[in-house]
């Protein structure tokens, strides 16, 4: 029985290790703020889909940048596209 255990463990190894950047990063790039989501449950989103993208030094830019991108609400995103200096902590509040 442990011989078959260690044979699921490699397997599910393999699948895991074998995403798709493209594709995550897809999901990244296209997700919007629903309009019954609050700023803290889209950015966690965003926070949790970022981690699969290896974006490393650039993740909190393009959050924040998705947050611009992704609101519903068009004077939204225009006032922070106003904002030259726009940080995503500044983009949150």
């Amino acid at each position: 029985m442990a011989k078959n255990n260690r044979g699921i463990k490699a397997f599910k190894a393999y699948c895991q290790s074998q995403k798709n950047l493209t594709y995550e990063r897809h999901k990244f790039f296209t997700r919007n703020q629903t309009k019954s989501e609050s700023i803290d449950q889209y950015v966690t989103e965003l926070r949790t889909l970022a981690s699969t993208c290896e974006f490393k030094d650039l993740k909190d830019g393009l959050i924040r940048d998705r947050i611009v991108g992704g609101k519903q609400i068009a004077a939204l995103w225009e006032r922070l596209l106003r904002i030259a200096d726009l940080s995503l902590g500044k983009a949150i509040q």
